[in-house]
C-alpha cells in the first residue's frame, strides 16, 4: 500500500515537473527569418533582425484575440510591426522606438501574418567569459503572447541572441583559440598553462595581456617544434654523412690490390 501511494506521488511529481517545464512557452506560432540574422556583431555596430509570424491561431494559441509583445536589449531599438491580412495587405502597424512593443492580434479582424523588424546598436557588455560565450550575448529580439487573462508566454523559438564583441576581445579570443589548438597538437603542458593564464586575463577583460600570453604560448610551441625538427634533420644528416663516409671507405678499400703479386 505504501508502495502504491509512493508510486502515485512519483507520477504526480513527474507530471508537475513536465507542466512547469512546458508552461510559459507557446508553440503554435511559426517564426521565419532568424536564420538570416547576424550571429555576432561588434559593440556599437548597428544590426537589424527581421522575422515573419504565421499560424497565429491554433491548439496551443486558442485565443481568437491576443496581444503580441516584443522586447530587445539593442540600444535605441527601432521597431516596425506590420499586421497583414490573408491578401498581404497592411491591417495594423506600430513603429515604437524603445525596448518593447505591443500589438493586438485578432482573428475576426483578418489578422493572418505579422512582419516584425528591429534595428539598434549592440550595447556595451560588462562581463566576458571565454569558455561560456553565451555570457557575451545580447537579446536582439524576444517575442511573447499576452492573453486576455494577463498571462505572458514566450513564443517557441521566439528569442534571438547576438554574440557581442569588441575588436580587442575578438583578437584575444582568436589568439587563445589558435594557442589552444597548438598546445593540444603539441601535447604541451607548459603551453596549456599559458593558455589557461590567457583565459584568465580574457575573463578579467585584460585583452591585451590575454592576446600576448596566448601568442607567447603559440610561439613557444612553434619554436619547440622547429627545434625538434632541426634535431631530427641534424640527426638524419649525421646518419647520411656516416653512410657516405662508409661507402667511400669501402670503395677505396675495394680499389686496393688484393694480391701481393700485383
Amino acid at each position: 500500500m505504501n508502495w502504491i501511494h509512493s508510486s502515485r506521488a512519483v507520477v504526480l511529481g513527474v507530471l508537475l515537473a513536465v507542466a512547469l517545464l512546458t508552461a510559459g512557452t507557446v508553440g503554435a506560432v511559426q517564426i521565419a527569418g532568424f536564420d538570416d540574422a547576424p550571429d555576432s556583431a561588434e559593440v556599437g555596430e548597428e544590426v537589424s533582425v527581421e522575422v515573419e509570424l504565421t499560424d497565429l491561431y491554433g491548439d496551443n494559441v486558442p485565443d481568437d484575440e491576443w496581444t503580441l509583445t516584443g522586447d530587445s536589449e539593442l540600444g535605441g531599438a527601432d521597431w516596425t510591426v506590420i499586421v497583414r491580412d490573408a491578401g498581404g495587405d497592411e491591417v495594423d502597424r506600430v513603429d515604437p522606438v524603445n525596448e518593447s512593443f505591443e500589438v493586438g492580434i485578432d482573428r475576426d479582424a483578418n489578422h493572418v501574418t505579422v512582419d516584425i523588424s528591429v534595428t539598434g546598436d549592440i550595447p556595451e557588455i560588462d562581463e566576458f567569459d571565454y569558455e561560456d560565450p553565451e555570457v557575451e550575448e545580447i537579446l536582439a529580439m524576444e517575442l511573447a503572447q499576452l492573453t486576455a487573462d494577463g498571462d505572458r508566454a514566450t513564443l517557441a523559438d521566439g528569442t534571438y541572441y547576438i554574440h557581442a564583441y569588441t575588436e580587442e576581445s575578438r583578437e584575444a579570443r582568436t589568439a587563445i583559440d589558435d594557442a589552444h589548438e597548438a598546445a593540444e597538437d603539441a601535447d604541451s603542458d607548459s603551453a596549456r598553462d599559458d593558455v589557461d593564464d590567457a583565459i584568465t586575463f580574457y575573463n578579467n577583460g585584460e585583452f591585451e595581456s590575454a592576446a600576448n600570453t596566448a601568442n607567447s604560448a603559440q610561439e613557444s610551441v612553434e619554436s619547440s617544434q622547429q627545434t625538434r625538427q632541426l634535431l631530427i634533420f641534424g640527426g638524419a644528416a649525421v646518419v647520411v654523412v656516416g653512410l657516405l663516409v662508409g661507402v667511400i671507405y669501402y670503395w677505396r678499400e675495394s680499389q686496393k690490390p688484393t694480391s701481393k703479386l700485383q
